[in-house]
């Protein structure tokens, strides 16, 4: 995978290089600037430096702490389609937790600059007249930036919400989301094979999850949390107690 051979490679000598000098590391010419730059950009461990790139030790970016000390922040969105160059931003949800406990809530309707399509009110139940005086997405992200701050990102498909969010910062000229985040349903994949269906209704099923709310930003969040805590009890039979463990497990830089 092209993520990871980029983050052994930068990983080596800690030095910090530029696409031109990653491309001649690579040794594969398929892989052009602009991808590179595109696929590093999306993940936290890596950051830009001017014109230059450089990998982030994982215990760098939060050293050992443990992982029932640790605050994460669950994010989940509600959108008007699946594309991020094409839809828009619906509704956000955040939740701050720390060892199962709720600490903090942020949520907010978007207004979406476009009319909100029959198939996602049907989902969701949002429609045009909700989302009529609520805030455009400018106004959001700044509220969501100082909820979350610089804690952990949890989101349960985490491709999908990040890939709307680092849009929309990337279109209105914002700072890029520097945030560690982990897709609770990559861990799922990692943590428990022998579960069938492991989207959020498939797991909803097999733990007999409580649910309020789900295909809403704040509801899906909650049920997203649920799920972080059984996680977190997987991982402390595996001996993963850190979040510098969790990072190496979840990277699958260590057995699982």
């Amino acid at each position: 995978m092209l993520i990871e051979h980029l983050y052994r490679e930068l990983s080596q000598d800690h030095q910090a290089a530029t696409l031109e000098e990653i491309q001649q590391r690579l040794r594969r010419s398929k892989f052009r600037r602009a991808e590179i730059d595109r696929v590093m950009e999306k993940d936290f461990r890596f950051r830009r430096v001017g014109d230059q790139w450089r990998a982030l030790p994982l215990e760098e970016i939060h050293g050992e702490a443990l992982l029932p000390q640790t605050e994460f922040v669950v994010v989940d969105l509600e959108t008007t389609g699946g594309d991020p160059s094409r839809e828009s931003i619906l509704e956000v949800g955040a939740l701050r937790v720390r060892d199962g406990r709720e600490l903090a809530r942020f949520s907010t309707l978007v207004h979406p600059g476009k009319p909100v399509p029959a198939m996602i009110t049907a989902i969701t139940g949002i429609t045009d007249s909700m989302v009529r005086h609520s805030p455009v997405i400018g106004e959001v992200l700044p509220m969501l930036a100082a909820f979350t701050g610089r804690q952990p990102l949890l989101a349960h498909n985490a491709p999908f919400d990040m890939g709307f969010l680092r849009e929309e910062t990337r279109r209105l000229d914002r700072p890029p989301i520097q945030n560690p985040v982990l897709c609770t349903l990559k861990l799922s994949r990692k943590l428990w094979p022998e579960i069938p269906r492991k989207g959020l209704d498939g797991l909803i099923d097999h733990f007999g999850l409580e649910v309020q709310d789900r295909h809403r930003a704040l509801g899906d969040c909650l049920v997203t949390a649920q799920v972080f805590s059984l996680q977190m009890e997987s991982l402390e039979a595996r001996r993963v107690a850190t979040l510098h463990q969790l990072f190496r497990y979840y990277f699958g830089m260590t057995a699982g």
